[in-house]
């Protein structure tokens, strides 16, 4: 009986037990709220410019943090914060302009992470993050570091001879636009890094970016190639290379500079007689050339003179016909012809007609046949214009054949038949400028098209029809399927809020739910007041430029290129190298936040 009571009160002590081991969780998922702690990470947190970074932030214990107030702001400026959620919700003052869009809270409130994820991360990001979270009792903080890196450009490397000589050279290596302070370091061919006698200098720029350069003396070699590596990590580095050697001239033995000058003079002096040589023979090709012009005006003159002697003996010849009475004559009117007579009449007549030795007495040698033959001859050589034709000639009377102007090609012709185009040139790109026309049919129902070059946004009153939920904007009548073609838009106000402008496949979705996008046949450029400038690739790399009043834009459908230009300061901005489609529409929009146009021009 004491054994069954023992065991009796032995069983209910570990029931008693049991039920307070199952119930423990359940009086520690609800901790005080005055009772919490703030957990970050020790290490700062590195993250590329142009991508997207989360700053971790947690509670200890971890319970569900959605009925307290998350605020997140830079060490310096904690009444303006980066983000503020409070009363369930995010709040959208005050905040940081420079961070609205751009941030969230994505870890999970309920489970106690209250971590910050930030878009678009630029160089002006980087620095110290405060995680503040508070209930009406309680409240901790913590601090982040963000470290923003940013790859610089290639090595530039040049070699000069060292001062004071030595038998070496001075190899520099330069680079520029850093974040943070890169590592530089030599290298052989080898591989093998060289520490002897190398000086590294580090400036900052206005940005904040870190320039590097560095030189070192080395031995001069015409093989042994010299490698100078910047670096961030391993994954993250530049490299440039060189041959460390200066070209020198040769030095000339003794005695050469005297030959060399006694050959030079001899050139000269045979130069000189050959020069004269032929002004000679041109001179006299001249004179000879005038002696044989005035020989043939005085051949054309006494020619001249024969054929109006020719004539005048014809006109003798047929008078003197005229004055001999015909036998038929004589026997119409009664007479008996007399032969006799006539004949003395004919000889008589023959007598008054000028004989060629009559003119050889006068001092003329007369040929009649050979001067028949040089005038024919004369007559032959002279093209006639019928027959310049029909020799498929046309005669123009200022010297030279028609269309032969049309032989000369322009710049733009010169490019147009294949010569690669300078994308960086913005004034060879120019010369092929468009007359661009907005296509009003196409345009947003919120879009007014003006004399077909300007476009302005107006408020939709009925928001609920279907064609507002597609993208506002409006293509132009003219659709590119070959060749190179370029417009220009202006921005009429620098008040304005948003616009992108580019081009677009043909019969491209239009539906707002579907993103503006390469894949989806959209290659634009943007302006968004609060983001800036940037192109619809992903990742967005951010366009720096300071204002862009007139924006150019530069399609090459043979090659699949498109490019956006800085008018005012005729510089390229960016190019897409992918633009693949067999018909493209060029697009524009003037945004939807301010009623301010944009231009064809």
């Amino acid at each position: 009986m004491e054994t069954n009571r023992r065991m009796t009160r032995s069983g209910l002590c570990l029931m008693v037990v049991m039920l307070a081991v199952l119930t423990a969780p359940t009086t520690t998922q609800k901790p005080a709220l005055d009772d919490f702690s703030v957990s970050v990470p020790d290490a700062p947190i590195t993250a590329w410019s142009g991508s997207s970074v989360s700053l971790p932030c947690e509670l200890s214990p971890l319970f569900n943090a959605e009925p307290l107030e998350v605020r997140w702001y830079r060490s310096e400026n904690s009444y303006s914060p980066a983000l503020l959620y409070k009363d369930h919700k995010i709040q959208e003052a005050p905040v940081d302009p420079r961070y609205r869009v751009r941030v969230s809270l994505t870890g999970g409130l309920e489970r106690g992470n209250v971590s910050l994820t930030l878009e678009r991360v630029t160089l002006e990001d980087r620095g110290e993050y405060v995680c503040r979270v508070s209930s009406e009792q309680w409240f901790d903080k913590a601090s982040v570091f963000l470290t923003v890196n940013v790859l610089g450009s290639i090595p530039v490397l040049s070699v000069a001879e060292a001062r004071g000589g030595g038998g070496q050279v001075n190899v520099t290596c330069s680079s520029e636009g850093w974040s943070p302070q890169p590592k530089l370091s030599w290298k052989n061919k080898e591989g093998t890094e060289i520490r002897n006698e190398q000086e590294v200098l580090n400036t900052s720029d206005p940005q904040g970016l870190v320039n590097v350069s560095s030189w070192l003396l080395y031995a001069p070699s015409y093989s042994d190639w010299l490698a100078c590596t910047v670096s961030l990590s391993e994954e993250a580095k530049r490299e440039g290379r060189i041959l460390p050697h200066t070209y020198t001239a040769p030095t000339a033995a003794p005695g050469v500079y005297k030959e060399a000058f006694i050959v030079t003079l001899i050139l000269l002096v045979l130069s000189l007689v050959i020069i004269c040589a032929l002004c000679s023979v041109i001179l006299w090709k001249r004179r000879g050339s005038m002696w044989s012009s005035s020989q043939k005006s005085r051949n054309r003159s006494d020619q001249t003179e024969l054929g109006q002697r020719l004539a005048e003996t014809k006109n003798l010849i047929e008078g003197e016909e005229n004055t001999i009475p015909r036998p038929t004559d004589q026997r119409a009117a009664g007479k008996e012809v007399n032969l006799e007579e006539t004949k003395n009449l004919i000889q008589g007549a023959e007598n008054t007609i000028p004989r060629p030795t009559d003119q050889r007495a006068a001092g003329k040698e007369v040929n009649l046949e050979e001067t028949k033959k040089r005038l024919e001859g004369a007559e032959n050589t002279v093209p006639t214009p019928p027959k310049q034709k029909a020799a498929g000639k046309e005669l123009n009377l200022e010297g030279a054949p028609l269309g032969a102007e049309t032989t000369v090609k322009t710049p733009t012709e010169h490019i147009a038949s294949g010569k690669e185009v300078n994308l960086k040139d913005w004034h060879q790109v120019k010369g092929f400028k468009e007359n661009i026309i907005l296509d009003e049919k196409t345009a947003h129902p919120a879009i007014r098209v003006f004399q077909r070059k300007r476009a302005r946004y107006i408020k939709e009153k009925d928001t609920e029809n279907p064609s507002v939920r597609m993208h506002l904007h409006v293509f132009s009548q003219e659709s590119f399927s070959s060749g190179r073609h370029y417009w220009e838009v202006k921005d009429q106000s620098t008040k304005k809020l948003s616009w992108y402008v580019g081009v677009a496949r043909e019969n491209v979705e239009r539906r707002s739910t579907v993103p503006l996008t390469p894949q989806n046949g959209f290659w634009i450029l943007s302006y968004d007041k609060e983001k800036g400038f940037h192109v619809n690739t992903d990742p967005q790399p951010p366009i720096t430029v300071a204002e862009l009043a007139r924006v150019g834009v530069f399609l090459d459908c043979d090659r699949h290129t498109l490019s956006f230009y800085n008018v005012d300061t005729e510089s390229l901005l960016y190019t897409f190298t992918d633009v693949k489609t067999s018909n493209y529409l060029p697009v524009f929009s003037p945004g939807q936040r301010d009623r301010f146009s944009i231009r064809i021009i």
